[in-house]
Formats: structure tokens, C-alpha cells, sequence
């Protein structure tokens, strides 16, 4: 009977513990607890907990009080408390924006929610885009540009149709242009 070598993957520097992790897996177990049991760490739960690990007493701001007094005064005025709260500027639309004092993974999705953010981590959140309207490039500034370049060229005076064509594309948003959405198409509703 031929012995099947298995080449298991290395989940350890320590020669001991990666040893008992391929004992275990050559005698059937999983990947996952095998690694668990080797390196005797118990799976990382996602609380509140694990978040604001590292955050007491007001310690985020300690190297920047400055910062810290203004956001909070910020908060203070626009009504929110920032008692038991940390500050993400990743949530915050502008520094020291008051929504960004969250206490917890609940307030995260729903400022993540309320604006279109996805989050990726310990709290997760696809954001969902709205569909943008399809507008035409308004024709006094269609007009404005065409008539400066007629202005730095008269020559294509006689090309105005053209020349707002090339107007048009040359202004239409980059996602009209990936849809392949034109002025003409525009216009249509398409």
C-alpha cells in the first residue's frame, strides 16, 4: 500500500504547533479547527467589545486635543453626545461631522445606510446606487462653449452643428459615456 504524502498549508513558525496541525489534519479534521486547536486561539468574536478595543476615556484624541476639543465642541452644538462615543473620520463627510461619534456597530450600518457607504469589516454594508438621471448638458452651456471656439477659430463658423456635437461629448458624464449614452440618445429618453 502506497503512503499518500499531503502537503499541508503552513500556519505556524512555531515547528510544535504546526506539527499537531497536520496530526490533526492527516487524522481527518477540519482546516479550521485543526488551526484552532494548534495555535490555541479561540475564534475573534464581533462585538462592541472588539471594536472600540484601545479606545478609553477619551484616549483617541492624546496626541491631537486640539482636534479632539473642536470636534466634540462641534458635536456638542449640533445636539449629539460623545459620551461613550469614538470618532471615525471614515464615516464623516467633513472633519469633525457630528454624525461620525458612533457608540457601536449599530450606528455604523445606519450611517453607513443613510449614506450609500459600503463597509467592509467587523460591520458590513453594501451600498446600493442610486440610478442617476439622465440630463442633457444645458444649451446655453452647449452655447457658451461653442460660441468660444468659434470665437478662437471662425473658420468653424460654418460647422456649428459639429462642433456642438463635439461639445456635447466632449462634456457628457463619464457614466452616460460608459453606457454608451450620447446627447442624441439623451434626448430620445433612451
Amino acid at each position: 500500500m502506497a503512503t499518500q504524502i499531503i502537503d499541508y498549508p503552513k500556519i505556524s513558525d512555531d515547528q510544535q504547533a504546526q506539527a499537531f496541525y497536520e496530526a490533526m489534519r492527516a487524522n481527518g479534521e477540519s482546516h479550521n479547527m485543526a488551526k484552532l486547536l494548534a495555535l490555541r486561539q479561540a475564534p475573534s468574536s464581533v462585538t462592541d467589545r472588539e471594536l472600540f478595543l484601545g479606545h478609553c476615556n477619551g484616549s483617541q484624541f492624546s496626541a491631537d486635543t486640539h482636534s479632539g476639543d473642536v470636534y466634540k465642541r462641534k458635536a456638542e452644538r449640533a445636539g449629539v453626545s460623545t459620551t461613550g462615543k469614538v470618532y471615525l473620520s471614515s464615516l464623516a463627510l467633513e472633519p469633525g461631522d457630528p454624525k461620525a461619534w458612533v457608540n457601536g456597530r449599530g450606528d455604523i450600518k445606519r450611517l453607513c445606510e443613510e449614506r450609500h457607504f459600503n463597509c467592509e469589516g467587523i460591520v458590513k454594508h453594501k451600498a446600493t446606487v442610486e440610478k442617476r438621471p439622465s440630463v442633457p448638458l444645458a444649451q446655453n452651456i452647449v452655447d457658451e462653449h461653442v460660441n468660444q471656439i468659434i470665437a478662437d477659430d471662425p473658420g468653424k463658423a460654418t460647422k456649428r452643428k459639429q462642433v456642438e456635437r463635439e461639445v456635447r461629448e466632449r462634456h457628457t458624464p463619464h457614466w452616460h459615456k460608459k453606457a454608451g449614452r450620447t446627447f442624441e440618445t439623451m434626448k430620445k429618453g433612451a
